[in-house]
Parts: C-alpha cells; structure tokens; sequence
C-alpha cells in the first residue's frame, strides 16, 4: 500500500511538473528571439590591413574576428574542438541529455552552477541571441533555441558559425583572429599543442588566456589533450609529443606595424566607406607600404632622434617641457607608392602625424622648386649671379624693407646657378627669384605637388611658406621622374568580404609638372649638393643620390629631402612649439644623417641601382667654374656641366683678363 501511494505521488509530481515544464516552453517560445536573421546574418568581420609584402599591418574592428569558412579550418582543429565542447555534436539534435543530467547532479551537489552540459549548437544560441548570465531561464531559452537552430540548419553551417563567433579573450572573436592574436599565425600553420590551447579558451576566456596566465593555460591545454586521447582523436605518443613542446605566444595586445600609416589609412577608409563598412564589412586593404623599408625609417628616426637627444642634453635646456620631434616618408618615383612614413618620435603619447599634419617652414629645402622653374624659363646651371648685398623694398607687402644673407653672413661675389645650389646661397636664390618673377615660382610649385597656400614674396625663395614633409617630397617626386608628377598612393586595391575588388589604384592622376631635361638638369645640380655642397654626409653611400638640405631661422626646423632612382625619401625635424632644436642643428647635420641611415638600409635590397636616367635633348660640355662659359681646352680649371640643346653657352672664358665690361655685365645678374 505504501509502495503503491509513493508511485501515485510521484506520477502526480511528473504530471505537475511535465505541466509546469510545458508551460514554461510555451510562455518562453513566445518570448525568444526569431531566427530568420540567420538567414542573411553574417558576423562582423574586421577590416584587415596589408603590406605590399603581405604582412598584416592592423585591423580595424568593433569584433576582432576574421571570418574563414569550414572548409578553411583544419581537421585537427575542428576535431579539437569537438573533443573538447561536444563529442557527441553529429549525432544529437541539439541538447546532449547524458550531459545535462551529469550537469544537473554536479550543480546539485555544488549547491551552485559548476558546469553547464552545453552542446556547441545551445553555446552559438547564446551568444547570438542571450545574455552571459547563468541562471536556470537562460538555460531553458538556450535549449528551446538550440533544438530550432538544429531543425534550420545543416550540423557543418551550425560548425562554421560557432567557430567564427565565439570569444577567445584579448578583443579576438573566432578561431582564426585568435590564432593570430596569440601565436601570430593562421589557423592553417598552428601545430596539435597551439590547436589544443585555443581549444581550450572558450569555457573562461581571460582566465584561460596565455597572454594573462602562462601556467594555467598550459595546464588547460593538458587538459584538452586529454580529453582527445580520450576521444581517440590523438594516440598518448601525440600527446607527449603535444605537452612537451615549446610554446611561444605573442606579446599581448603588441603594437601595429606602422602606426601612423595605419592611421592615415584607417581615416582614409573611414571617410571613403564609413564607419560601419570600416569595422564591420571585413574588407580587404593592400597597402603601399615596405614592411622592411618601414622597419628601416623606424630604427633611422631612433637613432637620429637619440644623438641629437644627446647633443641637447650636454647644451644643458634647463628650460625645455618637450623633446625634438622627427618624420620621415619615402615614396617611389616611378609609381608615387608611400613606401613608409613615420610621423613622430612615439605614436603611443602623440598620434599627430608630423609627415602628413605638420605645416612648417622647409627652409632651403624649397629652394630647387625655384631653380626649377628658372631651368624650364631657360636659364642654365652655368648662368652667373652675383653673390652681393641688396635691399628689397616693400618685400613683405606691408612696407617693410628686407636685405636676405646667406647664412655665413658673408658674400661670395659672381655665382653660378649650380654653385649656388650646392651651397645654399640664399641671396643668390633670391636674386634669381626676382628675375624670373614670384608667380612663375608659384605656378610650377604648384605642378611639382605643392598643395599648401604660399605667400607670394621673394621670402619664398628661402621657405617662408608653410608646407608638409609629404608635400615636398612629393614635388622632389617631380625630379626624380624626369617630370612627371604623379599624387601619393597609400592603398593599392580594396576588396569586400567577398573578394571582389571594389577599389583599385589607376595611374590617372599624373601629370607633367617639368620637361623631363629640367629635371635631369636640376637633379644633376642635387647631385652636386651631396658631392661637393651642404649634405656631404650622404656622400659615404654607394649609390647615385640627389638632395638638398633645409633649415630655418634659430634652428627651429631641420630638413633633407633627397632620392635615388629607386626612391624619393624626405626627413624633417622640428620641435612642436617651434622652439630651437639648438645651435648648429641644421638640415645637414641633423636631418640628413637620418636620411643616410635610412636610405643605406632601404636600398639594400636593390641591386646594381642604375645611374639616374639622361633624357634625349641635353648635351653635356666643360666650362669656367668662375664664368660660366665654355672653357679652353688647355683650362686647368674645368667642370662637366649639363645643358638642354641649344641653350648652353657659345663663348669661351675669358676669365684671366675678367671684368665687368658691358659684354660680360650682360651675362650676369646683378
């Protein structure tokens, strides 16, 4: 009789609870989410960032995750992660019942929740459609979703949204963002004990993570190895061979290759695309950018940044809150391809670019813009002017008088064009400015890539004007490609989460800013300024180089632009609140330096780099260094200079008998 009631009351106790469990499917199955957003969801996907050398530069995320398809991922890694999460994933509908009533007794026991019994299918309804909380409603919801996720969907799409999906710590989303946020590799190149620890990652994200806690990922690894011998997905010789390996992990949360390129780039992307499309659409960038050139610019900048950082501290700046500021950029020639940037001394404390953001004074860096221009209105580089005192009245439209010095204070008397290029005579620039007139200057400035406003003085024959470093380097740019000026290029080509190309660099936007014997003539005059001039620290390079130094008044801003015919690169220092550098800091001491470093480590990859290519309609023929006619052939002193057919000079030096009678006076410039 006893037995008899304690069957009645326990069939009116399942029949109370079968009730109330129906019940509560019913009120849940109303209030769960639908599933038809399934149908056309798609995870958001960062957007990935390359080199022209196919490294990974940076993401741009509000997920870190890169999405590949099942058929992407490896066997062993899929395997490990069944092992692991739900052996039994092919053969249930949804829910492991084995392992919820195991789940059910342990939390029982516990007197808490300790473990969850849940299958791969009820861990992707929760993290799409539910909050992390763990209480018995979750569950009941997680289950009910599962079961219908089960009945919509084939068990491999289930797989592959899982993988993709869930959180392995550190920002990274899904198997492959986590493969290369702990081990910097693919899916495809990890090995069993790399597979096994991020298999291990799901079940407590942080805790487990390598990056935070070394031993107890190492131990949660074991574990999961474990659990695949178990599986007999791995024999005990692959285990042992699993668990003794070395391990090693990136340094969490480490830097991105190029900072302030990848910001340029991340604006660029923003503004173009927008935001969503940006961290969320998983497109496709391949950048400009030289991994090694960029590795190369970053130690340059170092180095040169530590000695003058040096030279400062023995001047003793008691008064100084900030330290010199650096930025460099190369670009190629022919295609106008950014090769690296650097835009400051530590991208961490200053996020300005100083190489794209920065306007400052060039200093004499401006100056072969202005022979250029004389060059293409037919002067030569033999023409002679005279290096002498002179005022200019009203020179900055405000009635102030102006007498320019070169920057000895002193004056060197009759000047070739070429002489004074090589040594940076200021008053000669500026007499040669006058004569060809300030609006010829502008306009070819304007052709070479000069975009910044410049005011219209005879001041800009010495880089009164504000411009960027991208900028000037840009219109050097001009002279290295025999003329032809070609804008910037940052991106190559963009593709969507789809590969299809949706961007793609054309070379529409160049034009021809100088005859290509102008720039021939101007860079062979560049040439000079390394040889025998003001950036003869580049000379100790074996490579053919051009380039002109620049600095301003007091020291404040150090320049050196200069190329190759491989690459154009361009070095500015300053200090932001433009206070001196110190005395002395000048474009060839300072700047130049720098840009030797980086260039002898840049093209050291080029080999046999040619000489820069003559163009047809230009002669070469020796003439007086003094006069700047053609000299005797018995002349002792003679220079190898370069004209444009028909425009070099007819008259043989007179030197030894010279003065400034009417037949000579007419050669010169006063």
């Amino acid at each position: 009789m006893k037995g008899k009631c304690l069957l009645s009351f326990a069939l009116i106790f399942l029949f109370i609870l079968g009730g109330v469990g129906t019940g509560l499917f019913i009120s849940y199955l109303h209030h769960l989410p639908h599933l038809e957003f399934l149908e056309e969801y798609f995870p958001p996907v960062s957007t990935v960032v390359y080199s022209s050398d196919n490294k990974l530069i940076c993401q741009f995320y509000q997920q870190k995750r890169l999405f590949v398809s099942l058929d992407q991922i490896p066997k062993t890694l899929i395997d490990t992660f069944l092992a692991v999460e739900d052996s039994k994933f092919y053969s249930h509908h949804g829910l492991d019942y084995k392992a919820i009533i195991r789940a059910f007794w342990v939390n029982f026991k516990a007197g808490k929740i300790k473990e969850g019994g849940s299958t791969i299918t009820q861990q992707l309804s929760k993290v799409l459609f539910l909050t992390p909380k763990r209480n018995f409603a979750r569950k009941i919801k997680e289950a009910i979703l599962a079961l219908q996720i089960e009945k919509k969907y084939t068990k491999d799409e289930i797989l592959e949204l899982y993988l993709n999906q869930i959180y392995f710590g550190n920002g990274a989303y899904g198997v492959e963002s986590a493969a290369r946020t702990i081990f910097g590799k693919t899916i495809q190149e990890l090995d069993l004990a790399q597979t096994a620890m991020i298999a291990g990652l799901p079940n407590s994200p942080n805790r487990y993570s390598p990056q935070n806690n070394f031993s107890l990922a190492l131990r949660r690894r074991n574990h999961v190895l474990k659990r695949m011998v178990g599986e007999q997905v791995i024999s005990e010789e692959q285990f042992f061979s699993a668990v003794t390996s070395p391990m090693e992990i990136l340094p969490k949360k480490g830097g991105v290759i190029a900072p302030y390129f990848s910001e340029y780039i991340r604006q660029y992307l923003e503004k173009k695309y927008g935001a969503n499309l940006l961290y969320k659409g998983g497109l496709k960038v391949y950048t400009t950018l030289d991994s090694k050139m960029q590795e190369a610019a970053e130690e340059a900048v170092y180095t040169g940044l530590k000695i003058i950082d040096e030279r400062r501290q023995k001047r003793a700046y008691p008064d100084d809150d900030q330290s010199p500021q650096a930025a460099l950029i190369a670009i190629d020639p022919q295609n106008g391809f950014v090769k690296c940037m650097v835009g400051g001394r530590d991208f961490k404390s200053s996020q300005f670019n100083r190489a794209t953001q920065a306007q400052r004074q060039p200093g004499s860096a401006m100056k072969p813009i202005i022979y250029a221009a004389a060059i293409e209105q037919g002067f030569t580089a033999a023409d002679v002017i005279i290096d002498s005192p002179f005022i200019l009245p009203n020179s900055d439209g405000r009635g102030k008088s102006w007498k320019p010095e070169n920057f000895s204070k002193r004056f060197y008397g009759p000047t070739t064009l070429r002489q004074a290029l090589e040594k940076s005579r200021n008053v000669v620039t500026v007499k040669l400015l006058n004569k060809i007139g300030i609006d010829t200057a502008l306009s070819r400035a304007l052709k070479m890539g000069i975009k910044s406003p410049l005011a219209p003085y005879l001041s800009l024959a010495l880089g009164s004007s504000e411009v960027t470093l991208l900028e000037l380097t840009s219109a050097y740019r001009a002279l290295a490609n025999l003329g032809v000026h070609i804008e910037p290029v940052f991106v190559e080509r963009i593709l969507d989460r789809e590969e299809k190309i949706i961007d793609e660099h054309s070379f529409s936007r160049q034009q021809r800013a100088l005859s290509a014997q102008t720039a021939y003539i101007v860079t062979n005059m560049l040439y000079g300024v390394i040889q025998r001039g003001t950036a003869g620290f580049a000379k100790r390079l074996p490579f053919p180089l051009a380039g002109k130094t620049g600095t301003t008044d007091n020291f404040k801003d150090a320049w050196f632009i200069g190329y190759s015919p491989e690459l154009v690169a361009g070095v500015w220092l300053g200090m932001d609140k433009n206070q001196s550098l110190g005395k002395g800091e000048t474009g060839g001491k300072a700047a130049c330096p720098i840009w030797t470093s980086f260039m002898g480590k840049a093209l050291e990859s080029y080999k046999n780099i040619p000489e820069f290519p003559i163009p047809s309609g230009v002669y070469f023929d020796y003439i007086d260094p003094v006069t700047g006619l053609l000299a005797e052939e018995d002349s002792q002193n003679k220079f190898l200079e370069v004209f444009k057919e028909g425009n070099g000079p007819n008259r043989y030096s007179t030197s030894q008998k010279f003065n400034l009678d009417e037949d000579h006076y007419l050669h010169f410039i006063e």
